[in-house]
């Protein structure tokens, strides 16, 4: 079930990202034609007025589809040579009539033409994205990211004043990896180490230090590791695996924590989530300045299944080490959302900032809509290709 705290986790950020679109939209009069969670294929789907609410296979992005958001011309769609009798679509009847008009154009054709009908009547009735004034169409893009800051703070303040900052390790045991040698040795959760070898241990760094020891003096020699369960005290044999990171025996300690008072919790929240927006952004001038000066970073780009594992370990870790990395991915997630790339929110209100330089005058929505297309497909290749080096650096 390691899987399960990551799409819980990643699933639950999207969600709320998507629902400060959505809220914002609503609140501005737009109407919501579908709010998705996840992308690919829909499992399942649910009509709730004028909007669907729809889950579907690939959990990794979402998205709010608001009402008049590309108010295509039937001209924009069909082409010039389009015939024209009978009127616009208001006097024939809708999007009908527009499909009437369109004869026996491809069913793909039909589809947008129908689409854009949709649009321009939904602009007209003043209920359409694009008839909103400039500043509720800003405040509706950017609520997506703003949503995601607020639950950084949030996250942040709970564990600070109520759940308790981690600070240090203690020898209880909190879980036990699955497959590691403390498994197969009997070790569980809420066991307190003791002693290593007939030596007390009074810190788990002391616990480390005793492992490293000796298996360093005698690598195939199982560990006699006394701990107390319960009321009752057990020896255990553990032989230590040899890891990058040292010989280990697979247990992740209890962390002892603090709480902070309310009012400095609420500052600590707001100060942290600040602190993680600007080590976000300092990766990432991290990264593009390697890839333009050929220089290792110590910066890494990780993708979803890389970030799963990370949210995997931090579920064993407890919940404060989970809150505390959620908070952290939904501030890295609501900054990169603003970054001036199409298909995300900031290539959105790059363009409504063109709008406002333009004087009031947007550009045109097909091309909008095509960059934000091909900007979506790169985005979704990128994807393909971190998730590729994810499986790769965990195998």
């Amino acid at each position: 079930m390691g899987w399960l705290p990551a799409v819980l986790v990643l699933g639950g950020l999207i969600f709320l990202h998507e629902l400060g679109h959505f809220l914002a939209a609503r609140a501005c009069g737009v109407e919501v034609e579908e709010f998705s969670l996840g992308f690919g294929p829909r499992l399942a789907a649910l009509r709730r007025g004028s909007t669907i609410y729809a889950l579907r296979l690939f959990p990794v992005l979402g998205y709010v589809r608001m009402a008049g958001m590309y108010p295509l011309s039937s001209d924009a769609v069909l082409g010039p040579e389009a015939p024209e009798e009978g009127g616009g679509a208001a006097e024939a009847g809708g999007a009908d009539a527009g499909l009437a008009q369109a004869g026996g154009a491809r069913p793909s054709v039909r589809s947008a033409l129908a689409d854009a009908l949709r649009s321009e009547d939904a602009n007209r009735r003043g209920v359409g994205f694009a008839s909103r004034p400039l500043g509720q169409r800003v405040l509706i893009i950017a609520a997506g990211p703003l949503a995601n800051f607020a639950i950084a703070f949030l996250l942040y303040a709970l564990v600070f004043g109520v759940v308790g900052l981690p600070v240090s390790p203690t020898l209880r045991i909190h879980s036990v990896e699955a497959g590691s040698p403390a498994a197969a040795a009997g070790f569980r959760p809420g066991d307190l180490v003791m002693s290593v070898n007939g030596s007390p241990v009074d810190s788990w760094t002391g616990l480390h230090q005793a492992i490293v020891t000796n298996y360093d003096a005698n690598p195939d020699l199982p560990l006699s590791v006394v701990v107390r369960h319960g009321q009752g005290v057990e020896t255990l044999a553990v032989t230590p695996e040899k890891t990058s990171s040292g010989p280990l025996i697979g247990i992740v300690p209890v962390m002892r924590t603090v709480r902070l008072p309310a009012l400095r919790a609420v500052g600590a929240g707001a100060e942290q989530t600040g602190l993680s927006v600007y080590q976000t952004l300092a990766g990432l001038v991290a990264l593009v300045g390697s890839a333009v000066t050929h220089r290792p970073s110590q910066a890494q780009l990780m993708g979803p299944i890389g970030i799963g594992s990370q949210i995997d370990q931090a579920s064993q870790a407890g919940a404060p080490v989970l809150l505390l990395l959620a908070a952290l991915l939904s501030a890295s997630l609501g900054l990169l959302n603003l970054l001036p790339v199409p298909a995300l929110d900031g290539g959105r209100l790059t363009f409504l900032g063109l709008e406002w330089v333009r004087g009031g005058r947007p550009v045109d929505p097909a091309k909008e809509g095509m960059v934000h297309f091909i900007g979506l497909a790169v985005l979704m290749a990128f994807i393909v290709l971190v998730s590729v080096h994810d499986i790769v650096q965990l195998g």
